[in-house]
């Protein structure tokens, strides 16, 4: 039986402190003293109280404390996210954030590791490619020189994007901010790369991550996603540069580019050359051995440069450190092959049979590409790796098929050669649509039997192509859908064998992120898109209490993140919209807009989507689908719109959905105080550069709040009547932000800034208007909600007031509802109601309010006396 180990040490959580440990151990010890004493067969009595209100008191104060501490510690995390949005706190709401592990490569077993990467990266079969008829000349003229423009505009990108760091650790950003002090050498290497039509070796070597896909099987392939990262190794040159500072002989240099290194010898017959270069070569080997290298001199070559009836006699060749070097008819130096009389013959016989190798290689000739970057681009094919770590070492794969996410030339040589997937002839009423490697075929029909005809034969037509590009399509995969009018729906069981893969006729078909269906109602994708939009949006709700927690600015940053998932495909979906497809976007927004103005979750959508200045996403969709309507049509009138008129088009088209949305504010029904004070400065409130709403001031905007009225309405007070000026039957924010006395002396100071008229609407006007009309109104909604505020809870800690009033929370709320008495005189009991009739209703804080205010309570729910 093996030995029991220790467990390991737990560890210290993030709200822990040396008070909170000191107090732990007092309440421990008074509990032990107090359970001792009660253990005694002989003890005192009169201890028995003392020592347990000592252990409860100590135990009270160790609560009150680790409250405190995660309070505090909660709210030191909400202050970050004004630093860093995208922080701990959103990766935790959003499950983004993850505990360390092992990369999955040391995690699977070797022989299962090789068959996933040999799936991913299959080896390269014979393949000839259809021929593409070029309908342009490539221009052989030289490269021309990388501009400093083209630099700036790939490190943008470069700074865009989280780069993954290559072999060499180095992250993409440390790049961006070294660019300053490297732009022009590195300048300078892409143009030697341009001319020389050479990919350096090291950066065609990538180190491989597989991340694991949600859902498919471990040990297949297809359940992992390759992630590569290729970058140049830079810091080759500072130290290899040792060797060229020394001392060489007379006609003899030295050239190097990475680790390939070049000795040249001039001399006036081939025994002169012959000897300086055995001697150059010698004194090279010698410095780079100094560096700790090694040199593979049996892989050298020697070529001999001479004129006219001067070759070197049959035979010739160097020794260098007892290797013999043979004098060849070729040498290939950084991509070139250069022969004896400089002629490149050899070169150009080389290369023609590898440009012709890849179906990429014909695209390139068929869209004229030029010649140089032809050649660069069969560089960068030709001896690609990939790396990734294992426990047993370092695993390295030649890839000659296949290409990991993050692949430097992988999605512009895909387009470049799927393309001509596109331009193949198709049948009569068939289309194809491409984005990526996600092919759409759609076929027209009077009927549902000659549009399957059509979209059976334009599918073969397509996967036969396809296969032509040495590519495998993966039919038991594909789907179809038949969209159709009203009561023209495909008979059940309908499909279509392409291959001899059975293809059923779905409901619905996913593209490119959207839920199509037969009727182009989008029904199904906003039934999905639903829980979704409401799980997001309840999980940043968590970042963004009433008091405290991040500003206005993140605030409204977190609702852009669902308005971006809510609107994904706007333009397609727009003119489907329904009311219910409306209401799926209108709840996960109110969520937020709630959030984002500090409000109570009790106020209506509109007045939240008002006070936040966010235009419903249902008009912002109209406002996306006209913009893409708009560039559209320009497209089609062959016309190029300056950015000038685009942003003037935009604000053209802003303007008449604010317009649509002031009319819903004037004809809402919920919330009407607020809508109404809103919709006539619509615009100005919502453009305004100046301003946050605070948890106070959206009381008094809202009439959600510390008022008599909302207090009776929601149950917790028996009246609506003002507890402070005592002459108002019915407290609003109306009442205490116009004429309730107590609050005199703060009204007089806002008179002096906004002027006499304090009705909503004036309010608003002003505030959107001016940056100290709003500073003067939120001073004022803080110093009289603050002491509205305190009153409450004074009431609600005196003892002699009315139940209703008391603070209930958790066993005591359901008790004391428990115990109310129904309207005809009955009490629920735990068992039921006794006495009265046989069923007892549900009690809810509805029923609660028709007891006390006298309004007539909700039907009964369900029988059998259940508490609530």
């Amino acid at each position: 039986m093996p030995r029991s180990k220790p467990l390991p040490p737990k560890r210290q959580v993030y709200w822990w402190s040396e008070d909170i440990a000191e107090l732990r151990r007092a309440c421990i010890a008074a509990r032990r003293e107090s359970a001792r004493h009660r253990r005694r067969r002989r003890r005192d009595p009169a201890l028995d109280g003392p020592l347990y209100a000592a252990w409860r008191s100590a135990q009270k104060a160790l609560q009150i404390a680790i409250a405190q501490a995660k309070a505090r510690a909660r709210q030191e995390l909400l202050e970050t996210l004004n630093r860093d949005p995208w922080g701990r706190p959103y990766k935790t709401v959003r499950s983004k954030l993850r505990p360390w592990a092992p990369p999955v490569t040391d995690t699977l077993e070797p022989s299962l590791l090789s068959n996933i990467v040999s799936a991913l990266f299959p080896s390269r079969a014979e393949h000839t490619p259809p021929p593409m008829r070029p309908h342009a000349v490539a221009s052989i003229e030289p490269p021309e020189p990388v501009t400093e423009g083209e630099l700036g505009a790939a490190v943008l990108r470069l700074r865009a994007k989280k780069v993954a760091p290559g072999p060499d650790g180095i992250p993409g950003k440390a790049w961006v901010m070294a660019m300053s002090a490297l732009e022009e050498r590195i300048r300078r290497l892409f143009d030697a790369c341009l001319e020389q039509g050479r990919f350096p070796r090291m950066w065609k070597s990538g180190r491989l991550v597989l991340l694991r896909k949600e859902g498919r099987p471990p040990d297949w392939p297809s359940g992992y996603r390759p992630i590569g990262s290729v970058l140049g190794p830079l810091l080759w040159n500072i130290g290899y540069d040792w060797v060229l500072r020394g001392h060489q002989i007379g006609g003899v240099s030295v050239t190097c580019y990475a680790d390939d290194t070049l000795v040249t010898a001039r001399g006036v017959d081939f025994g002169e050359a012959g000897r300086r270069a055995t001697a150059g070569v010698a004194n090279i080997v010698r410095r780079i051995r100094q560096l700790g290298l090694k040199v593979a001199l049996e892989k050298s070559e020697a070529l001999c440069f001479h004129g006219p009836r001067r070759a070197p006699p049959p035979g010739s060749h160097l020794v260098v450190g007892g290797t013999r070097i043979e004098v060849g008819d070729t040498l290939k130096y950084l991509g070139l092959n250069l022969d004896g009389r400089w002629s490149f013959g050899a070169h150009f016989h080389k290369l023609a049979p590898k440009l012709l190798k890849t179906a990429g290689a014909q695209a390139l000739i068929h869209h004229g590409v030029p010649a140089y970057l032809q050649e660069i681009v069969a560089n960068y094919l030709a001896a690609r790796t990939v790396e990734c770590a294992t426990p047993s070492g370092l695993l390295r794969r030649e890839v000659s098929r296949g290409v990991p996410q993050g692949s430097v030339l992988g999605p512009l040589l895909w387009n470049i050669g799927y393309d001509w997937v596109l331009r193949g002839h198709q049948i009569g009423g068939v289309s194809v649509t491409c984005y990526a490697d996600d092919t759409l075929v759609t076929a027209r029909g009077v009927d549902f039997g000659e549009a399957g005809r059509r979209a059976t034969a334009g599918v073969a037509n397509i996967v036969r192509r396809i296969r032509q590009l040495g590519l495998k399509v993966a039919l038991e995969k594909s789907e179809a859908l038949c969209f159709h009018g009203p009561r023209r729906a495909p008979p059940p069981g309908s499909h279509l064998v392409v291959g001899g893969t059975r293809i059923e006729v779905g409901d619905t078909l996913k593209y490119l992120g959207l839920n199509l269906d037969g009727r182009w109602s989008f029904g199904a994708h906003f039934h999905k898109l639903a829980p979704k939009l409401l799980k997001t949006a309840g999980a940043l709700s968590r970042l963004m209490p009433n008091l405290g927690g991040p500003a206005a600015s993140c605030r409204r940053l977190y609702l852009g993140v669902v308005r971006s998932m809510a609107l994904y495909g706007a333009p397609v979906w727009y003119g489907a919209l329904s009311g219910d497809n409306a209401l799926v976007l209108r709840r996960a927004q109110r969520v937020l807009a709630v959030r984002v103005i500090r409000g109570y979750r009790t106020v209506s959508a509109e007045a939240a989507l008002a006070l936040a200045g966010s235009m419903p996403w249902d008009l912002d969709a109209l406002v996306l689908a006209a913009m893409y309507k708009w560039r559209g049509d320009q497209r089609s009138q062959g016309q190029r719109p300056a950015p000038r008129e685009v942003e003037a088009e935009r604000l053209r088209i802003e303007e008449d959905a604010v317009a649509r949305w002031r009319e819903r504010l004037v004809d809402s029904t919920a919330g009407r105080r607020t809508t109404g004070a809103i919709a006539p400065t619509l615009s100005e409130w919502v453009r305004r550069q100046h301003g946050r709403l605070t948890f106070r001031a959206t009381q008094v905007l809202s009439d959600h709040g510390c008022f008599g009225a909302y207090l009776a309405m929601i149950g917790r007070e028996p009246t609506a009547e003002c507890r402070h000026c005592h002459r108002c039957d019915r407290d609003t924010a109306q009442h205490t932000l116009a004429s309730c006395s107590a609050w005199a002396g703060e009204r007089s100071v806002l008179v002096s800034v906004v002027g006499g008229d304090l009705s909503l609407a004036t309010i608003v006007a002003r505030m959107a208007s001016s940056k100290e009309a709003w500073q003067a109104v939120l001073t004022f909604c803080e110093a009289v909600i603050s002491q509205k505020e305190a009153a409450e809870r004074e009431r609600e800690a005196d003892a002699s007031a009315p139940m209703i009033r008391r603070k209930r929370l958790g066993r005591r709320r359901r008790d004391y509802l428990r115990h109310l008495p129904l309207p005809d005189g009955s009490r629920t009991t735990d068992t039921g109601v006794s006495p009265g009739p046989a069923t007892a209703q549900r009690v809810t804080p509805r029923a609660v309010r028709s007891r006390v205010g006298g309004i007539a309570p909700s039907p009964p729910q369900r029988p059998g006396g259940l508490p609530h």
